[in-house]
């Protein structure tokens, strides 16, 4: 029993050791990304998103390039979904979910 807890030990340790030599391509990335954005520091960052009417934010989504998708529904029904741009401060793409109204 006390030999499985040695080699069951030392194979977590092993398992530990190798994953932080070799870090998953989806972390360097988005370390890589991260690096990129911090390069500039004077990049005005825009906190808001432009809404029409009475329009709320139902779901912030953030995507791999670094945009964040943003769900805008009115209460009257119908929205929208826009990738925005933080860093950039500018609206990528935008899609009408129609107004909801038969």
């Amino acid at each position: 029993m006390g030999v499985l807890i040695v080699i069951g030990t030392a194979a977590l340790l092993w398992v530990i050791v190798s994953r932080m030599m070799h870090p998953h391509p989806e972390r360097a990335a988005a370390h890589a990304e991260t690096g990129a954005v911090a390069s500039f520091p004077t990049m005005p960052a825009m906190l808001t998103v432009p809404r029409h009417g009475e329009e709320q934010i139902r779901a912030v989504v953030p995507r791999s390039d670094g945009t964040l998708a943003v769900t805008l529904m009115a209460p009257q029904g119908g929205g929208r979904v826009v990738l925005w741009m933080p860093e950039q401060a500018r609206i990528v793409a935008e899609f009408d979910l129609g107004s909801g109204a038969p």
